[in-house]
């Protein structure tokens, strides 16, 4: 490395009074070192190749090619130090200062020629077939079809741009494997900018953020005093600065010389190649940031930025430039608790490299900076907000990435890519897309195998592997090994998620730091419901790595797992199993996505389509069940006789739940109000009346007489009750649905009472309401795989 010192003048510097002292130069390696002191008189007396001599033997150089510079030119005159000044030492073979740059700025008019001739193309496609780019010795569909500026791409990259567009910095939060840096590509498509990443990467981006930031690390740890000390943050911001004006410099130099697009640009930030060196950008950022160490030569930075600023925005007819910082995660780990808060530095409160890197780039004049990376959490989110964001009004977080959650979708962008090879055809993909399901990275990386030549199952097969092995750390049952040792709260945090999909496929609400951590490691999208975060872990590869990780570590079962409260008595078990059925069935059936009268359970029945409950306004069930959370549960001063108050009401704006679930000895297990737009007004509110069986041995007759609505409460003397609440249900005439599950298990009678009950005599039986059976024989045209399983789990469980 080169070697920077001061020629330090400070006379007298022990005492005023002594004048007797010699004028000392003190030599450093740079500003923070104890440095070494000389006598000045020393260079008076001495040639150039003397005073090269005793420098290289001060500073432990062993070069005979020592330059000493002022900054603008080489010292040939030792006298020229007595005068002092700040000054450079280097090496004649590696220069720094002015003449490098223009070297190294100069190695870009042949990727200039290539971009006015439109020969330029940094990527070799993977075939003449199949033009896809190349990284290493596979396609690579993250750099597939970049759009031109001002036409739309894969992600949603002109949404990012146009939301909160004074916005200063834009907080990309996804999981590993979203789509994020493909949004990043996408947005720097649509308007010049800077890509900058923090990871050592082979195939893309420039390495100069993780050079410069290795040379900070190696610095800070001889140099104890910096932590805690502003000069520290100085210094990790004049290096953000050194790596920003290094691109500006390029594009500059490059616009000068040609026309170039925001994606040719982009392009060549993917892979900085010229003929003299492998990374520009890291040739060019390493040369200013070695060459600026001291304050004293900051303002030759900031003089360059102010004349090279306008010029840039002249030449691309843009004012803001965007700025992408990506795998940001990295710098949040980098040197932690090592810098002081950059908006309260009196605070005592210490960050990680993250805030004084971000807080350079959000100063930079006309940027807006885009932060993401593949474990970044709101919780990093948080400390950019908190540390870089003292004097920035707008900042937002973006988390509209996107999933591949639809099967026609999924089986067309396949076949887009794979025409050419006619043994793959759209049935034979229906099982890949049940287990690729969600995040991009799964449907991009079973594309390129298949364009590679792999064949469908070998392709599912690799991915399987590849996140369902025991035994590699990064798959995903590796993670969950991984949390079981170290972050066994945030794998109980895993549990509950998992079994909340697995049982109704509902996301929890994010309370604290466990749950963001999910996201952290890859295991649990996120979902944005105005301000409500959600972590929902539904993805097929990620529930089944749940469900055997929990079988290879002998934990409890996952589907046993429900939101804390799952109680091991059998009369337990049953209020889950009542309280939850109703859930899967406006799930899949009254949801609005199906026409009822078309569903197989409703055949014959005349019965019109529902657009599903009425209204979700009331809070969560107090007992906290997913599947439950817009049930409500009697009271003593709220009853089935209330309810049906609220549900009978005319409006339809008027509170209530989605389910409610009356006193066990009411009759139904709970009661569901659908709304039929189709039906007249005053007619477009129906009940569901639903018995759910647990038990082994089900009495279909009984279990059918506990939904018949002229004899509910008809037991145990409750004769106000059931006058009450019968009054109330001949209202809705007909608008009633009779519901009976019993599923698993096969419906019989009970040795005391007589045979095996004819179940298709009790369908064919003619009752005044609608009466819909759900066993075994048409359980899967009801619930989804999922709910099934848990189903089963329950109802074996006892």
């Amino acid at each position: 490395s080169p070697f920077l010192f001061t020629a330090d003048l400070s006379t007298r510097s022990l005492s005023d009074s002594d004048s007797s002292l010699p004028t000392l130069v003190t030599i450093k390696q740079h500003r923070f070192s104890p440095g070494k002191k000389i006598p000045a008189s020393t260079f008076a007396k001495m040639d150039m190749s003397a005073t090269r001599c005793l420098i290289q033997e001060l500073v432990g150089m062993s070069s005979s090619n020592l330059c000493i510079s002022n900054g603008q030119a080489d010292i040939t005159d030792p006298k020229d130090l007595i005068n002092g000044g700040t000054f450079y030492i280097y090496h004649k073979d590696k220069p720094f200062g002015p003449g490098a740059v223009e070297n190294i700025l100069k190695s870009l008019d042949p990727i200039a020629k290539d971009l006015k001739s439109r020969k330029f193309s940094p990527f070799f496609p993977y075939s003449l077939s199949m033009p896809i780019p190349m990284l290493g010795d596979k396609p690579s569909l993250l750099l597939h079809d970049l759009p031109e500026c001002g036409k739309d791409g894969w992600t949603k990259a002109q949404e990012l741009l146009s939301d909160n567009y004074d916005a200063v910095l834009t907080t990309i939060l996804g999981v590993s494997g979203s789509g994020k840096t493909r949004l990043c590509f996408e947005t720097l498509c649509q308007k010049y900018g800077f890509y900058i990443v923090a990871a050592p990467s082979t195939y893309l981006g420039s390495r100069d953020l993780q050079i410069i930031t290795n040379d900070l690390e190696t610095m800070t740890r001889h140099y104890e005093n910096l932590k805690h000390n502003q000069e520290a943050s100085i210094m990790a911001r004049h290096a953000t600065e050194c790596i920003l004006l290094a691109r500006l410099l390029i594009l500059h130099r490059l616009l000068s010389n040609c026309t170039m697009t925001p994606k040719e640009w982009l392009l060549f930030q993917l892979k900085p190649k010229t003929n003299y060196t492998d990374d520009v950008f890291r040739e060019l950022s390493w040369t200013l940031w070695q060459s600026t160490y001291h304050n004293e030569v900051l303002g030759n930075l900031t003089n360059i930025k102010n004349k090279i600023l306008p010029e840039c925005r002249n030449l691309t007819s843009q004012n803001r430039f965007i700025v992408i910082l990506d795998e940001a995660q990295i710098l949040s780990n980098k040197m932690k608790d090592f810098f002081l808060r950059e908006s309260e530095p009196q605070s005592k409160i210490y960050r990680s490299l993250l805030s004084p890197v971000t807080a350079a780039l959000v100063d930079a004049a006309s940027c807006r900076l885009f932060v993401c990376g593949s474990a970044l959490s709101i919780l990093h989110s948080e400390e950019l907000l908190q540390s870089a964001i003292g004097k920035c009004e707008k900042s937002i977080q973006f988390t509209n990435l996107g999933v591949i959650d639809n099967e026609t979708f999924f089986i067309k962008h396949v076949l887009d890519f794979t025409r050419n090879q006619p043994a793959i055809q759209a049935s034979d993909l229906k099982t890949s897309f049940k287990w690729l399901r969600g995040r991009h990275r799964f449907t991009a990386t079973f594309i390129e195998d298949l364009i590679s030549g792999t064949s469908i199952d070998s392709a599912l097969e690799k991915a399987q592997n590849r996140f369902l092995s025991d035994v590699e750390e990064s798959s995903f049952i590796g993670k969950l090994t991984s949390l079981q040792s170290y972050q066994p709260q945030v794998l109980q945090v895993f549990k509950e998620a998992s079994a909340s999909t697995l049982l109704v496929g509902e996301a929890i609400i994010m309370k604290d730091k466990k749950d963001l951590e999910l996201m952290t490691h890859g295991l649990a999208m996120m979902e944005e419901e105005g301000d409500v975060l959600r972590v929902r872990v539904y993805e097929p590869l990620v529930l089944e790595a749940a469900k055997k990780f929990f079988e290879l570590a002998n934990l409890e079962s996952v589907y046993r797992t429900r939101m804390g409260i799952l109680v091991s008595d059998q009369s337990g078990s049953g209020t889950t199993w009542e309280k939850l059925v109703p859930w899967h069935l406006w799930k899949v059936l009254f949801n609005g996505q199906i026409r009822v009268e078309n569903h197989l359970l409703f055949k014959n029945l005349n019965i019109p389509n529902f657009k599903g409950p009425v209204s979700l306004h009331l809070p969560a069930d107090k007992d906290n069940l997913p599947g439950a959370t817009y049930g409500q549960v009697s009271t003593p001063k709220f009853t089935l006789s209330h309810y049906l108050d609220q549900v009978l009401l005319p409006t339809l704006t008027n509170p209530r739940a989605k389910f409610f679930f009356p006193e066990n000895d009411s009759g139904p297990d709970a009661v569901l109000p659908l709304y039929v737009p189709e039906c007249p007004p005053g007619e477009q509110i129906w009940l569901c009346l639903l018995q759910t069986k647990l038990h082994h041995k089900v009495s279909m007759g009984d279990a059918i007489a506990t939904t018949d609505p002229k004899h509910l409460y008809n037991k145990d003397g409750r004769i106000t009750e059931h006058l009450n609440v019968t009054t109330k249900l001949k209202k809705f005439g007909k608008r009633i649905i009779r519901m009976v599950v019993t599923y698993p298990y096969v419906s019989v009678q009970h040795k005391s009472r007589g045979p095996v009950e004819n179940i298709h005599n009790i369908r064919s039986e003619r009752y005044e309401h609608a009466l819909v059976i759900i066993d075994k024989n048409n359980a899967a045209s009801v619930f989804e795989d999922n709910h099934l399983e848990f189903l089963n789990a329950i109802k074996y469980k006892g």
